[in-house]
C-alpha cells in the first residue's frame, strides 16, 4: 500500500450514485411548511391564518401530516412534512399563539429542495481521472463514499551526473559546482504528480549509470540531469542503448538541445541537459505533460498574459526557441543570460516561444508570455 503523501487526487474508477442526494424533500431555509394555495391572495394587509400543528427540524426522523388549513414550523434541511408543498420564510410571517399568520401570496414548490434535485440514483456522476477538487470530494461525501480509489504518484527517480557536481552543504572543491538540478527538478515535478526520490550523483562511468538504472527498477520515470550531450564522456546515451533503447536523442529547441528520451526494462528514462536553465525550462516543457499525463492528471495549461516585447530578439532558424522574460513596466523584456544561469529563470516571470522559421523580433513585438 502506498503512504498517502503518495496518493494524487484523481479517481481511477467511475463514480456512479447508489442514493437520491437529498434522499428526501427538504426545507430549503428556516419557516413553515404549508399548503400553498391556502395562501392565495395573502398580502400584509390582508394576512392569511394557519392553524400550526408541529415543529420539524433537521434530523428528525417522523414529520407530521399536514393538512389544508394548517402548518408547521420547519428548520433548514428538515424533512418536508407529507401534504406540504411549500415552504415560507420566516421573514414572510408572524407567530400568534397557536396560530400563524402568512403576509405573501407564495407558488407551489417554492423553498423546497426536492429528492434526488442535487444527484438522482443510479447517475453518473464522475468518471474515471476526474481530478478531486475539494468541491467534488464534498460530492462523494454526499453519495456515502468513505473511501475511493486513486492514482498514485509517479515514482520519480532523480539522479545528476557529473564528478564536478557536489550536493549543496559542503565546501566547492576545484572545479566543482553545487547541484541545482536536482533542487529545481524536484521541486517542480512534485507540483505536477510526481513522488521524486532523489539519487547519487553519479559519476562519468558506465558502472555508475547501471548501478542507478538498477536501483530505480522499481521507479515509473528515470530522470538524469547531464550526461545527455556528444561529449566524450557523455555515456547515458551507451548505457541506455544497451540496457534497453533510445527512442531519441537531441531536439531542435534553445536551450536545451541534447535532451535524451529511452526507456529499460519499460521503465521510461529521460536525459536532461546538465545547464540548469536548460534543463528546468525543458522540465516545464516537456516533463511537465509527460509526468501529468503518467499521473493521469489534466492537461496544464499555464496562465498567459500578452505584451510587447521590450527589446529586439534573434533567434536561430530551424529551432525551436524558449526566451525567459521579465514583465516589466508592461513590457516583456528578455531575461536569458546564458543556459548554465539559473537565475535567466529565478528571475524571470515567464517565457515566449519563438517558431523555428522565425529568426527576428522587432522590438514592440506583440508575444504571449507563458507565465511560471
Amino acid at each position: 500500500m502506498r503512504p498517502l503523501k503518495d496518493l494524487m487526487p484523481v479517481l481511477a474508477h467511475d463514480v456512479a450514485s447508489s442514493i437520491d442526494v437529498p434522499p428526501f424533500d427538504r426545507a430549503a431555509m428556516d419557516g413553515y411548511g404549508t399548503v400553498a394555495s391556502d395562501l392565495a391572495g395573502a398580502s400584509r394587509e390582508k394576512p392569511r391564518s394557519l392553524r400550526l400543528e408541529a415543529a420539524i427540524h433537521a434530523g428528525d426522523a417522523a414529520a407530521p401530516v399536514i393538512s389544508p388549513g394548517s402548518c408547521v414550523q420547519i428548520a433548514t434541511g428538515a424533512p418536508i412534512p407529507s401534504g406540504a408543498d411549500t415552504v415560507v420564510p420566516v421573514e414572510e410571517t408572524r407567530r400568534e399563539g397557536e396560530s400563524v399568520l402568512f403576509f405573501k401570496e407564495i407558488q407551489t414548490g417554492s423553498h423546497i429542495i426536492r429528492k434526488g434535485e442535487d444527484i438522482k440514483k443510479s447517475s453518473a456522476v464522475f468518471p474515471s481521472e476526474t481530478w478531486l477538487s475539494p468541491a467534488r470530494v464534498g460530492a462523494l461525501a454526499a453519495l456515502g463514499f468513505e473511501k475511493v480509489e486513486v492514482f498514485a504518484r509517479v515514482r520519480t527517480a532523480i539522479a545528476p551526473t557529473g564528478p564536478e557536481v557536489i550536493r549543496p552543504g559542503r565546501p566547492l572543491g576545484p572545479g566543482q559546482v553545487y547541484d541545482i538540478n536536482t533542487f529545481s527538478l524536484r521541486s517542480l515535478l512534485h507540483a505536477h504528480g510526481a513522488a521524486p526520490s532523489t539519487f547519487d550523483i553519479a559519476d562519468d562511468s558506465l558502472e555508475s549509470l547501471e548501478r542507478i538504472l538498477e536501483e530505480a527498477e522499481s521507479h515509473d520515470l528515470m530522470v538524469f540531469s547531464g550526461g545527455s550531450s556528444v561529449g566524450e564522456k557523455d555515456l547515458l546515451v551507451d548505457v541506455i542503448e544497451r540496457m534497453g533503447k533510445v527512442f531519441f536523442h537531441g531536439i531542435a529547441i534553445k536551450p536545451g538541445k541534447p535532451t535524451l528520451f529511452g526507456e529499460v526494462r519499460g521503465t521510461p528514462v529521460v536525459g536532461m541537459p546538465g545547464y540548469p536553465t536548460s534543463c528546468l525550462m525543458n522540465a516545464y516543457t516537456l516533463l511537465i505533460p509527460l509526468v501529468r499525463r503518467m499521473a493521469h492528471l489534466p492537461t496544464f495549461h499555464p496562465p498567459r498574459i500578452q505584451a510587447p516585447l521590450g527589446a529586439t530578439v534573434r533567434s536561430h532558424q530551424g529551432k525551436r526557441h524558449f526566451l525567459t522574460v521579465k514583465v516589466t513596466g508592461g513590457k516583456a523584456v528578455p531575461a536569458f543570460k546564458s543556459s548554465g544561469a539559473i537565475t535567466s529563470m529565478a528571475w524571470a516571470d515567464g517565457f515566449i516561444e519563438i517558431p523555428e522559421d522565425t529568426t527576428v523580433l522587432p522590438e514592440n513585438t506583440p508575444v504571449t508570455v507563458i507565465l511560471f
